[in-house]
């Protein structure tokens, strides 16, 4: 079995570092995994993007609905008597 078992995005941990140390001396899965879960822990999550769109309405317009890809049907929009 080859490991590739560099850390070449510098992540600093001593744990880790141990971890995976172990894991390059071992056939085992076991360290590689351990070491996988102390990044994921470590790891920051942040949404970069999340799309919002609106839309304006009058209130007299009827059949007005968004599916789920974003389009407005045209065909099913009527005006409400008001």
């Amino acid at each position: 079995m080859i490991l590739y078992l560099k850390n070449t995005f510098l992540y600093e941990n001593s744990e880790y570092d141990v971890l995976i140390k172990k894991a390059s001396e071992t056939n085992g899965n076991s360290y590689q995994q351990k070491g996988l879960d102390l990044i994921t822990k470590d790891s920051p999550v942040i949404p970069v993007y999340y799309y919002v769109s609106a839309k304006m309405v009058k209130p007299y317009v009827g059949g007005f609905y968004v599916n789920p890809l974003g389009y407005v049907s045209t065909k099913d929009l009527y005006i409400i008597e008001h």
